[in-house]
Formats: structure tokens, sequence, C-alpha cells
């Protein structure tokens, strides 16, 4: 794109691109975004339908996405940094808590001191939800 001066320049560059294309939409005064019609998004989505990749492609793209992280080569800006630390605080009341289940009431709790359970209270968790890999899921509208 070019740089321009002033906003005058903006403008004239402006009228020209709807001139010379109007299938273009420009957004404000910086952002410039083709629109293509109903028809062309149709054309567009029964060319690509049942489009399947060789195992060759498929190789290829999984070499080329290796090692790579959506994170890599980025840093996160001070408000998302004090974001992260608050949300982190509030996961220290875990810390160093034992989970704990009560098989009569069904529920579950965390708590310091395992050696003096409350009563009907057993270590552990629900061995329903360890046979089903819902850690957390099912009880977390109980623990307290």
């Amino acid at each position: 794109m070019n740089s321009f001066k002033d906003k005058q320049s903006i403008y004239f560059f402006k009228e020209k691109l709807q001139r010379q294309s109007p299938t273009f939409n420009i957004i404000e005064d910086y952002y410039v975004k083709k629109v293509h019609s109903e028809e062309s998004r149709l054309k567009m989505s029964r060319s690509h339908t049942g489009l399947k990749h060789s195992d060759e492609v498929k190789a290829k793209m999984s070499k080329s996405h290796a090692g790579k992280s959506n994170h890599t080569g980025k840093k996160h800006s001070e408000s998302t940094k004090s974001q992260i630390s608050h949300k982190m605080k509030s996961k220290k009341q875990v810390l160093g808590k034992k989970i704990i289940y009560n098989p009569s009431t069904d529920q579950e709790r965390r708590v310091e001191d395992i050696i003096n359970l409350p009563k009907g209270f057993r270590r552990g968790r629900d061995p329903e939800v360890i046979n089903n890999m819902h850690y957390g899921l099912l009880r977390s509208s109980y623990s307290k």
C-alpha cells in the first residue's frame, strides 16, 4: 500500500480505487477489503467441495507445521500480563489442598487437612468421574 502524507491524498487514492475496482470495499481510511458477490462465493464453494489432499501434500503440510506454536515470536502486552497475573492469583487457593468425596451426598471438596475429614467424606475423587475422565466438570459446582 502507498504511504500518504496528508488526508487529502488518502481521499484521492480512495476515490481512484473505487473507480478502478468497484468490488473493493473500503472500510474507514486505511483498510481495503475485497468483497465477493453471493454468486462468486457459491461458485468458489462448489469448486472446493469434495477436494481431498493427497498423502504427499498432507505430509508436506505436516512437516511445515512441525514445531510451530501459535504464540511463537510474539510478546504479551503489559495489560495482558496483568490479566494473566490476576487470573493466576485466584488459582493459589487450590495449592496444597486435597480432594475429598462424600458418596452419600455425591459432593467433592478441597481441604488442607486430610487426616481429620468431615463426617461421611473419604479421600480422593468420585470413582465414576475418574472412570469417565470428567475431572472437574461434573463436580465443579460442588467444590468449595
